[in-house]
C-alpha cells in the first residue's frame, strides 16, 4: 500500500491543511493533480489550479508513518481512469493508461 486517501470538499481542503499544520503536523504543499490525458507525463501536476486540474490534495504522515492524503475533486477527470491502476500503469481490467 502506498497511502490512504480521504475525500475532502474542495472549499474546505485548504482549511483542513491549515488545521493540521496549526496542530504541529507536517504537511506537503497543496498539489494540483492534472487529468493524465490532458497533461501527459510522469507527474501530471500543475503549479496552480487550472482547467486541467482534476484533484487538489496534500499529504501527511500518521503517527505510525503511514502516508495519508486529503483530496478534493475539482473536475470529473477522464472516464479512462475509473479503474484501479498498478505501478506499471495497468488497470484492473488489463488495459493500460497509454494506448
Amino acid at each position: 500500500m502506498n497511502h490512504v486517501a480521504f475525500h475532502a470538499p474542495l472549499e474546505k481542503i485548504e482549511g483542513f491543511r491549515e488545521q493540521l499544520i496549526n496542530s504541529g503536523i507536517e504537511c506537503s504543499v497543496m498539489i494540483n493533480h492534472a487529468d493524465a490525458e490532458t497533461v501527459p507525463g510522469e507527474t501530471n501536476v500543475t503549479g496552480e489550479p487550472d482547467d486541467t486540474t482534476w484533484v487538489r490534495s496534500f499529504y501527511f504522515l500518521d503517527p505510525d508513518g503511514i502516508m495519508l492524503e486529503f483530496c478534493a475533486p475539482v473536475t470529473p477527470g477522464t472516464d479512462k481512469l475509473t479503474l484501479p491502476v498498478n505501478s506499471e500503469g495497468v488497470k484492473a481490467d488489463g488495459s493500460t493508461l497509454v494506448g
